[in-house]
């Protein structure tokens, strides 16, 4: 796992603090990892609101951190994951890019941009999959970590970021030599 509990009520206290320092100052960025996924600002309002009662609403239950804003991401992430699931509809394309350029500073669109830039890669993959690689990507979990919490071998699951990542290295290659012969 990549965080581990605390089971005192001080130590909830604080990390309940920390918590809500990181959701302040990161909330524009967890609006953009909700967008990227559901597409419509308004929702991905509500599911980074939602997701942040849920914690506080039932701080028992809530993990000690060593990242609070990695594993604010991944539960932003799944929300919006699961919210998608559930209406499996999404707007145009076009759409979806004229809303993020308006709502966005560029450095967050670019952001929002490679997000969906290596989800490309990972449309074949199962969920779960494609949860466990952006964890590793995004948020340092460690691939001997998300190999247990999957049930498969580090070695497999090595493997298969390797690939991923050589395919998107290919890509990104071709991209810079295209640009490259234009000019």
């Amino acid at each position: 796992m990549c965080y581990y509990y605390i089971g005192n009520t001080e130590g909830r206290a604080r990390l309940i603090d920390r918590l809500m320092k990181t959701y302040s100052k990161n909330l524009r960025e967890l609006l953009a990892v909700a967008y990227s996924i559901v597409r419509d600002f308004d929702q991905a309002q509500d599911i980074v609101q939602e997701v942040l009662l849920k914690l506080l609403s039932s701080p028992e239950k809530l993990p000690g951190l060593r990242n609070p804003l990695a594993f604010l991401k991944t539960c932003v992430r799944n929300e919006s994951i699961n919210f998608v699931h559930k209406l499996k509809t999404a707007p145009a394309f076009d759409e979806v890019v004229m809303n993020l350029k308006a709502a966005l500073s560029q450095d967050e669109y670019r952001e929002i941009e490679n997000l969906l830039w290596i989800r490309s890669f990972l449309e074949q993959k199962s969920p779960e999959f494609q949860d466990a690689f952006l964890r590793h990507v995004l948020d340092g979990c460690t691939i001997r970590e998300l190999a247990q919490e999957m049930g498969v071998t580090t070695a497999w699951l090595q493997k298969q970021f390797w690939e991923i990542k050589s395919r998107m290295r290919a890509d990104k290659t071709l991209l810079f030599t295209i640009i490259f012969l234009k000019f």
